[in-house]
């Protein structure tokens, strides 16, 4: 509904929502939510319009009651421990993102139209619990944006920055953490060695939190603005803009 909005100047959102009351940001959410999620798309999205600050963000930080299945929450919740199969670009920012909790489950059955399986869990003897699982539950999750993102975890200037630069890193999730960073700021690898990164580590080795601390001291680096970073972020952000018909924000870094 967003994105149609988007690309017809239409007024989905702001009909959907009238009569609600705009909030800051960090107060208190704006309102309840209650859905079905029936692929990793809505979360996606959701995602795109937090940085953006746009769209149902407007609004201020709704809170979201979703229906899910369990391979699908088992993705946006996974760990560094759970493998690259699981843990993947959405799973950090999401749970860099949102607080999340698991309230509990109901029968799938109960739920029409039933909702999909994650299409890129195949049918596996390594996925075959959750496939099951699938086939009898629907997973209910209490979603939240965190009211901090934009005062301790992040700025609100350096949000599409970070997520760009969790989209480059974990694009392969056993890319090493110091060669990639090389590749943007030659030499700056030996000023990471002290914080725990080695050669070997790779980026599918550590979790949000390590990730973001990882980013917060990269962009800090004296030669980070003349970097290839920013007119890499430039170039992907071109494209990004054209499609979401934003052009209004101003990324640091980028005229």
């Amino acid at each position: 509904m967003g994105v149609n909005d988007m690309h017809s100047e239409g007024d989905k959102i702001k009909n959907t929502f009238e009569g609600v009351q705009k909030k800051q940001y960090e107060e208190e959410p704006s309102m309840h939510i209650i859905c079905m999620l029936p692929s990793i798309r809505f979360i996606k999205q959701l995602m795109i319009f937090l940085i953006l600050k746009n769209n149902i963000m407007l609004y201020g930080r709704p809170v979201f009651y979703i229906g899910m299945a369990p391979s699908l929450f088992k993705y946006l919740s996974a760990t560094c421990s759970d493998g690259y199969f699981y843990y993947r670009t959405s799973s950090i920012l999401f749970q860099t993102f949102f607080h999340y909790q698991q309230l509990g489950t109901i029968p799938r059955s109960a739920i029409l139209p039933l909702p999909s399986k994650l299409n890129s869990l195949k049918r596996t003897k390594k996925s075959k619990d959750l496939i099951q699982a699938d086939n009898k539950d629907v997973v209910i999750v209490r979603i939240e944006p965190k009211a901090n993102l934009y005062t301790e975890i992040l700025e609100e200037t350096t949000a599409i920055p970070f997520w760009f630069f969790i989209q480059q890193t974990t694009l392969s999730r056993s890319t090493r953490v110091i060669p990639k960073l090389e590749d943007w700021i030659p030499n700056c690898g030996t000023l990471f060695i002290p914080k725990g990164i080695d050669i070997f580590t790779e980026f599918g080795h550590l979790e949000p939190m390590q990730l973001l601390e990882i980013y917060k001291n990269f962009r800090k680096l004296p030669d980070m603005e003349r970097s290839s970073f920013y007119s890499s972020l430039e170039l992907y952000m071109s494209k990004f803009y054209d499609y979401y018909g934003t052009h209004s924000l101003t990324v640091p870094g980028i005229e």
